[in-house]
């Protein structure tokens, strides 16, 4: 069975508040919003540093920008982006 993504609510790609083609909307939706959710770049923001880092026209393929997002955060809490991901 699908498992949707747990910010599903709060995520404007998800809810469909985006503006979106609908085509496009309704397959980032199918590829990212239900069962490979862990895949999404907004999830992985949202879940590291909250709903409030995610830039509202991210979309769940910029993972360039979300690894940006992150690891200047970690820089700033003195943690190494590769020790971050990777850890010890």
């Amino acid at each position: 069975m699908a498992e949707m993504c747990r910010f599903a609510d709060g995520c404007p790609v998800c809810n469909g508040s985006a503006s979106l083609d609908p085509r496009v909307a309704r397959r980032l939706r199918t590829g990212y919003c239900i069962d490979d959710w862990q895949e999404c770049a907004r999830f992985a923001v949202t879940r590291e540093a909250g709903l409030e880092a995610v830039p509202a026209r991210m979309l769940p393929t910029d993972h360039t920008a979300a690894y940006e997002i992150l690891s200047a955060r970690w820089t700033r809490r003195g943690v190494s982006p590769a020790l971050a991901i990777f850890g010890p």
